[in-house]
């Protein structure tokens, strides 16, 4: 039997003593007390056993004591057991509010904290002079005469404290059925508690089903777009090698700038499934919460985007790659590899991404940047391909996100631009992006020249 079963049958069991108290009450004297003790029996047992919010459950139980026991006001609150402090959860009658002095006491301070702290129940049907009733003057003014608390026990764990103030005697039946219906509102918080944990415990159990059966899609998809974006570099190598065995076999005589050609075409393309690899290794990293280790050295921008334009320009027959520097060096501090990386990337997706052909310009220049006295190296990276939908640019950063216009039709990892905003920001740059759907992108690098 788990705990929410438990907890059902020990809150029908208290109700079932509740009624067969009620019922000797009604073979006694008193049956009009008796009446009223067996309707807010009722009251409070449906209020616990239906399918609603403990703090409505509990108003209406402290609306039960207002009307049946013709309290002045009744209150339930529930102990936050990390805090120590009881939580006014229910007000009915004379006050209702939820907030105030008494929203929260602590456990062992005023009336309500120490029948908490001591585990035992007050009973007064003398309000006024009753030194653990501090507002003399209140209870004066109002006409209060009596006063009932109890604690809210589950094996002599405290969850509440429940009380009401009367204006007329209350008797020791009353008492001794308030004691009872006490044992029933703690069973009825317990219960209540043990089912949302139990509804939240669920809800945690889906949530991890589906992030493990997203992480297992993005997994399939990830592998899949590297699979594919490693074989075809791969694919390009292995046939440029082919062709040149097949030369030797027949013992052709070579051709030193078809050589060139063939020796420069595995050469992109085995830059190309190095940026693929570094990427992943940076993605894992990233992933671990650790920054990425730079190997900073003095660098010329200019000749660093002219070196990634003339290799990548080698992989496509499609498109032009045009460098336009406005200066002919800009020298900053950086990390070679990964600035090289975050270049080859830019270009890389603006001939992946311009699947027509087309102009690809890549403009550096060098500007004042606030706050750094050497100025900024900028490099503005232009294709006119498919461009990327404006509900996408925001995330166009994040980690496995794609623009939603080549999902399904141009095959990628998701990677590449998040490892080159970690990179350009850990050099003190931005990286951002301007795009129209239809009419090609821009990427815009900024890096400090003084580091």
């Amino acid at each position: 039997m788990d705990d929410l079963e438990q907890s059902t049958a020990a809150l029908l069991e208290e109700l079932d003593v509740l009624r067969a108290r009620v019922a000797m009450l009604e073979q006694g004297e008193g049956l009009q007390e008796s009446q009223r003790i067996a309707a807010l029996s009722r009251d409070v047992g449906v209020a616990l056993v239906q399918d609603m919010p403990l703090q409505q459950s509990l108003q209406q139980c402290a609306q039960a004591f207002v009307h049946h026991l013709d309290a002045a006001f009744a209150r339930i609150w529930t102990l936050n057991i990390d805090a120590q402090v009881l939580e006014l959860q229910a007000s009915a009658g004379l006050y209702t509010h939820l907030d105030g002095a008494h929203s929260r006491v602590p456990v062992g301070s005023l009336k309500i904290g120490l029948i908490a702290a001591e585990r035992l129940p007050h009973l007064t049907n003398t309000v006024i002079g009753d030194p653990r009733v501090s507002e003399q003057e209140w209870a004066k003014r109002e006409g209060m005469v009596a006063f009932a608390g109890y604690p809210l026990l589950i094996e002599e764990k405290v969850v509440g404290v429940m009380a009401l103030f009367a204006r007329k005697p209350l008797t020791p039946t009353v008492l001794d059925a308030m004691a009872s219906v006490a044992n029933v509102i703690a069973l009825g918080i317990d219960h209540k508690r043990v089912e949302d944990e139990r509804e939240h415990l669920l809800l945690e159990e889906q949530q991890a089903r589906d992030q493990a059966e997203a992480a297992l899609q993005v997994r399939n998809i990830f592998l899949s777009a590297i699979s594919h974006d490693l074989k075809t570099p791969l694919t390009a190598i292995k046939g440029t090698v082919q062709i040149w065995q097949r030369r030797a076999m027949r013992a052709q005589a070579l051709d030193i700038s078809q050589l060139l050609k063939g020796l420069d075409l595995i050469e992109s393309a085995t830059r190309n499934m190095t940026v693929m690899i570094d990427d992943v290794l940076d993605l894992a990293q990233l992933q671990s919460g650790q920054q990425l280790e730079l190997s900073i050295s003095q660098l010329d921008v200019v000749a660093l985007v002219q070196q990634v334009a003339a290799a990548l320009q080698a992989t496509t027959t499609r498109h032009r790659i045009r460098v336009e520097a406005a200066v002919p060096h800009v020298l900053i501090p950086g990390d070679v590899v990964r600035l090289d990386r975050v270049m080859a990337n830019l270009l890389s997706n603006a001939i992946k991404y311009s699947p027509q052909g087309g102009t690809i310009t890549v403009t550096v220049s060098q500007e004042g940047c606030e706050d750094k006295s050497g100025g900024c190296a900028v490099v503005e990276v232009s294709d006119q391909g498919l461009g990327i939908p404006a509900a996408d640019l925001p995330h166009i950063f994040d980690q496995f996100r794609r623009a939603t216009n080549v999902t399904g039709r141009i095959l990628g990892m998701g990677i590449g631009l998040a490892n080159c905003l970690q990179i350009v920001r850990q050099h003190g740059g931005t990286i951002s992006v301007t795009s129209l759907e239809g009419s090609g992108t821009t990427f815009l690098v900024r890096l400090p020249c003084n580091g």
